[in-house]
């Protein structure tokens, strides 16, 4: 299964990478992005399915070492 969000007509606002100096250290990219429409799209078994979006959403991926 796949799922992916597609933003239609974005208008970048804000780009901005924030860090901390306390340990774990922490970093943030913060990307604040207008849309005239999102499009949700669900592929399952060679099958898409799209949905209208109308809500916020957040991104969180991390990776440590």
């Amino acid at each position: 299964m796949r799922i992916w969000l597609t933003l239609k007509d974005p208008d970048l606002e804000s780009l901005a990478l924030h860090r901390t100096n306390t340990y774990p250290h922490k970093m943030e990219l913060r990307l604040k992005v207008w849309y005239r429409k999102a499009v949700l799209t669900v592929e399952r078994r060679g099958k898409r399915e799209e949905y209208e979006y109308n809500g916020g959403f957040y991104i969180l991926t991390s990776r440590g070492g």
